[in-house]
């Protein structure tokens, strides 16, 4: 059973993470953000780190990171994934290319040094960077 204070620290990562977002996305786009940022438990088992959800074509729902980087030792890593999951969002917005092969995306992600798809490799619940996506 997790300790109660490892779910306040969940929450003021969040809480930190949302507030760098807003910034981020007013300072580099332009952009307000109008979705929650969420941390959940079953993305990673989906086979991804972090996730950009629509409810249409027209309209976002939320940002979501794998719980697993909500951590002091992952600090990094999540802001790296919020990142590349706030460009999808910032360019679906403004309805140009947000899709990760999009050479648009592409550029935007090295331009914040954030991490192309596939760049993350978890072996035994540790993170490593990889040089190049696979």
């Amino acid at each position: 059973m997790k300790k109660w204070w490892s779910y306040l620290i969940v929450a003021l990562i969040v809480m930190n993470e949302r507030h760098f977002a807003k910034r981020f996305l007013r300072k580099h786009y332009n952009v307000d953000l109008t979705v929650p940022i969420y941390v959940s438990t079953k993305i990673l088992r989906e086979g991804s780190l972090g996730i950009f959800v629509m409810k249409n074509a027209y309209e976002p729902s939320y940002i979501a990171i794998d719980a697993s980087l909500a951590s002091s030792k992952n600090r990094q890593l999540f802001r790296r994934v919020l990142i590349h999951e706030l460009i999808h969002y910032a360019l679906f917005v403004q309805q140009l290319p947000f899709q990760d092969d999009s050479p648009l995306f592409h550029k935007e992600v090295i331009k914040h040094g954030s991490l192309l798809s596939g760049q993350v490799m978890i072996e035994n619940g540790h993170f490593s960077l990889l040089d190049e996506a696979i």
